[in-house]
């Protein structure tokens, strides 16, 4: 199995579809097919990573990654001033705790404008897409 087109053409004789390990070789075709609407993943940051394969033809990739999800509980009485002191405060801690831990980023969710205005002034970014899950 010297090349990519050699591995697929092994397994074109099959009627299900083949799931396989991401090699070197996928990664040149998976760019390839790739829409660009999101930058194409890091894949060294994965815990799983497979491509399907469907009469020897690369029909895509999929990847698990670990997650981090920051979640604050703010006691929305309070002045405006100490609910932003706390949040930061708490930002910063939690970032640096998460650091050590070789954490990369970490996904809040926010229901309000001003949220995402006080966040984004702060470092956050918007991510691309919607926020969905499956409990596994």
């Amino acid at each position: 199995m010297a090349t990519l087109e050699l591995r697929w053409k092994l397994h074109s004789t099959t009627s299900v579809m083949l799931i396989t390990n991401v090699t070197d070789l996928d990664k040149v075709e998976l760019e390839r097919i790739h829409d660009g609407s999101f930058p194409f993943p890091d894949l060294t940051d994965t815990i799983a990573k497979e491509c399907v394969i469907d009469n020897g033809i690369l029909v895509g990739m999929g990847i698990v990654r670990l997650t981090t999800e920051g979640i604050l509980i703010i006691d929305r009485t309070l002045t405006t001033p100490t609910k932003v002191r706390a949040i930061r405060r708490l930002i910063e801690d939690l970032s640096l705790r998460a650091k050590v831990l070789g954490v990369k980023d970490c996904h809040v969710f926010i229901k309000e404008d001003r949220m995402h205005k006080f966040l984004t002034e702060i470092g956050f970014r918007d991510c691309f897409g919607r926020a969905m899950v499956i409990d596994l």
